[in-house]
């Protein structure tokens, strides 16, 4: 057998095939270590990109250590929603107070003088803010003017 005979493209296409010749010997090697090459490379690229991610579920992880007045309020108030909650508190608190004290320097307000707009237009309505709107009301004059038309347009159009 020539050894620098070519290879049939049986042997090829069968990678269970021997190779039959010194050149086709050659480059089955040269193949073999191009393809180790490449997947010792993919894989040092691939060990090399991958970083180490800590999971940390929701608020997980050590607890911080406490300095100063933080650690007296810590002291008290250990959790997150204790602390939240006695803020929320301490304003709530000052809130309050505030209008408490607020509320107690006004003055009641004193009696108002009556003005022009509570005068009784010229149909003889009296104004809704005055007291004798509600004997006006009760009255049959008030029956009279829901009645006539041409009251009730006139009352309105002073209204106006």
């Amino acid at each position: 057998m020539n050894p620098h005979a070519p290879v049939e493209n049986s042997d090829l296409n069968n990678p269970t095939a021997q190779p039959t010749s010194i050149g086709a010997l050659n480059e089955a090697k040269q193949q073999h270590s191009l393809s180790t090459m490449f997947a010792a490379r993919t894989a040092i690229a691939k060990a090399s990109c991958r970083k180490v991610v800590q999971k940390r579920a929701m608020g997980g992880g050590p607890k911080p250590e406490w300095t100063g007045i933080d650690a007296t309020v810590r002291s008290v108030f250990p959790e997150d929603w204790q602390l939240a909650a006695a803020i929320m508190g301490g304003y709530t608190t000052l809130y309050l107070l505030s209008t408490l004290a607020s509320g107690k320097k006004k003055a009641p307000p004193a009696a108002a003088a009556p003005s022009s707009a509570s005068a009784a237009p010229s149909t003889g309505v009296p104004s809704v803010n005055s007291p004798e709107f509600e004997n006006y009301i009760e009255s049959d004059a008030f029956e009279k003017m829901l009645n006539s038309e041409d009251q009730l347009s006139a009352w309105l159009a002073d209204d106006k």
